[in-house]
């Protein structure tokens, strides 16, 4: 079965404090949305000249698109 899900797609949050229980709080709070699956986080990128992770994260989360414009 096909998900009917809109995406939002986060970007440059700190590693050591991004979670996705941090993010659901957040949007609870601030536009009371309660998100139905998880954020997915991308593993963050290496640097090339010193070979080290970032400490920022990438994110994705999934939301219903009739609820899209309150999240967003």
């Amino acid at each position: 079965m096909i998900e009917n899900k809109s995406l939002i797609y986060l970007y440059d949050m700190p590693a050591h404090i991004a979670t996705s229980v941090k993010i659901a709080e957040i949007l609870k709070k601030s536009c009371d949305y309660d998100l139905s699956e998880p954020v997915q986080f991308r593993p963050p990128r290496i640097s090339p000249s010193n070979g080290l992770p970032s400490p920022l994260v990438a994110g994705i989360m999934k939301v219903d698109p009739k609820d899209f414009q309150k999240v967003a």
